[in-house]
């Protein structure tokens, strides 16, 4: 059970970044969903999501804030990711060809709690748009900023299932430089029933940690 004393720990650069994002929504017209998520291996997360278009190109990107794993302390939001991304929408080059697809440039920032964590990547994104208002994405980074890692590939789809609920999810194949691979996905399913909100069911795997797979429940807010 979830200890209700719970205690927001937050560093310079987690306020700086929050900060920003608050004042990106008037001066840059972002749009942005807020939630929280429990995880079943008893840790809880406080997510900001932001997208938009900035100067003709486009801005997605997420800061999570959130507790150990498998903690008995009281919640101690004391640990953040950020992954940002900004593309270059090639589409209007071809738009004949592209028609319902699109190819896009994409940089990539990581960053997350503890010191030379941060990590760039650089690559394409071909992303198949559906009339139905769905899409699948596939994305390959063959570059990146920190010599330890050198290619990610992923595969993003949000698929339309009725009115009101989504098949959404990522899935992401990290190949290290000493030719291992790691996998992160979470496949959900999103429940847009009382708009701005929405609800969230969501499968977990992160092969980067100890405890590696859990069921995670949450709400958004989206404004």
């Amino acid at each position: 059970m979830i200890n209700n004393n719970c205690i927001i720990q937050v560093t310079m650069k987690q306020l700086i970044i929050t900060l920003l994002l608050l004042w990106a929504i008037p001066v840059m017209g972002m749009n942005h969903d807020v939630g929280y998520l429990y995880d079943s291996r008893d840790y809880v997360t406080c997510e900001i999501i932001s997208y938009g278009e900035v100067a003709g190109l486009n801005l997605w990107g997420f800061t999570d804030f959130y507790n150990e794993q498998r903690s008995k302390k009281p919640i101690k939001l004391s640990n953040y990711f950020m992954e940002y991304r900004l593309s270059y929408n090639l589409t209007e080059i071809g738009e004949r060809f592209f028609q319902q697809n699109s190819f896009e440039l994409e940089a990539e920032y990581n960053g997350m709690t503890g010191n030379g964590n941060d990590l760039m990547r650089y690559g394409f994104v071909y992303t198949r748009n559906f009339f139905s208002g769905g899409f699948v994405k596939l994305r390959w980074h063959p570059l990146d900023s920190r010599s330890e890692y050198h290619k990610q590939y992923s595969l993003i789809h949000s698929i339309p299932l009725n009115k009101y609920l989504s098949f959404d999810g990522f899935y992401d194949y990290n190949v290290i430089a000493d030719k291992s691979y790691v996998w992160v996905y979470e496949p959900s399913l999103v429940y847009n029933c009382f708009e701005p909100w929405s609800f969230t069911f969501i499968y977990r795997f992160d092969g980067y940690v100890k405890d590696k797979d859990g069921i995670a429940v949450g709400v958004f807010y989206k404004f």
